[in-house]
C-alpha cells in the first residue's frame, strides 16, 4: 500500500515478517527511502466457548423425598488455548415472579479436562443449574447452554 498521508499507518491481515519501505519525497522531486522488516503476530483471544453442557444425576428417595446425591457435568471443549474451566451454579432467591438466579462460581477444571463430578456434602433436593466458561489470561469465553436439574 502506499500513502500521502503526514503520519501513515497500515494493518496488517495475517501474521508473518514484512519488509517495509518509507520514501519521502521532498517539494523539489528529490526523494529517499528507508526500508525495515517488521513481524506481526497474530493476537492471543480469549478461548472459544465450551458447548453441549450435558448432565448425569444420581438420586436416592422418590417424589418429595427424593434428593440429588451427585451429578457429572460433561461438554465438549472448543478450543485450544484455555487455562481453566469454570464451573458456576445458580442460586436463586425469591419466589415466584421475583424468582431471581445468580450464577457463582463453583468449581473448576484444568485445561483439556471436559467433565466435573458434584457430590453434596449434605445431598439435597432442589433445582440446580449449571453452566461452563473457559478462561484463558485474555479472558472468559461464552458460556456453555445451561442445565437444569
Amino acid at each position: 500500500n502506499s500513502s500521502t498521508a503526514t503520519k501513515p499507518s497500515h494493518t496488517y491481515a495475517t501474521a508473518g515478517t514484512y519488509t517495509v519501505t518509507l520514501t519521502v519525497t521532498d517539494d523539489d522531486g528529490d526523494s529517499d527511502s528507508a526500508s525495515q522488516s517488521v513481524t506481526v503476530t497474530a493476537p492471543i483471544l480469549p478461548p472459544a466457548a465450551p458447548t453441549n453442557l450435558t448432565t448425569s444425576v444420581q438420586t436416592t428417595g422418590k417424589r418429595k423425598e427424593k434428593i440429588i446425591t451427585s451429578v457429572q457435568l460433561s461438554w465438549t471443549d472448543n478450543s485450544d488455548n484455555e487455562d481453566i474451566f469454570i464451573i458456576e451454579r445458580c442460586e436463586q432467591t425469591g419466589t415466584g415472579k421475583s424468582r431471581t438466579c445468580i450464577f457463582y462460581e463453583f468449581g473448576s477444571v484444568l485445561a483439556n479436562v471436559t467433565s466435573f463430578s458434584y457430590i453434596p456434602v449434605n445431598p439435597e433436593s432442589g433445582t440446580y443449574i449449571f453452566r461452563v466458561k473457559a478462561r484463558n489470561a485474555h479472558g472468559d469465553s461464552a458460556y456453555t447452554n445451561e442445565k437444569k436439574i
